[in-house]
């Protein structure tokens, strides 16, 4: 009797495992399409570009990738290739351990022999990423 109820626990805690591994894998495969779908469109559209793409590739509890593009007429800044180094306790005091851009393009133009941003990316009455997401690199 004790045999079968020990088999019966067991049976049940290996079950227990597995659907907590398919629970996060799902999560780990759903998260980045609905921060696509849902939340960075929302957040993207408060910058004042022409025609900006962000897109988040992978996400897990130590690491954040994805791309970025943001364009005003023919001028644009992409990074084909961005990675957020961070932990969970560290998020929760604002902080992130690596930045890891591959990939920076800017357009530039020369203005009396000297590289300038175009006049178009002059921005007006506009609120800064950080400003909505207030982070420090740690040491």
């Amino acid at each position: 009797m004790a045999v079968m109820s020990c088999k019966k626990l067991l049976s049940r805690a290996v079950k227990g495992v597995l659907f907590l591994s398919l629970l996060l894998l799902l999560i780990a495969v759903f998260i980045p399409y609905l921060c696509n779908r849902y939340l960075l469109p929302q957040l993207s559209a408060q910058f004042p570009f022409s025609e900006q793409t962000l897109e988040i590739d992978s996400i897990s509890p130590w690491k954040l990738k994805g791309k970025l593009k943001f364009s005003v007429e023919k001028n644009n800044v992409s990074l084909s290739q961005v990675e957020i180094d961070y932990s969970i306790p560290g998020l929760l005091k604002k902080e992130v351990e690596r930045v890891v851009i591959d990939g920076l393009a800017v357009n530039l133009y020369m203005d009396n022999g000297r590289l300038v941003l175009p006049r178009s990316w002059q921005m007006v009455n506009y609120r800064p990423l950080y400003c909505l997401f207030p982070m420090r690199m740690r040491n």
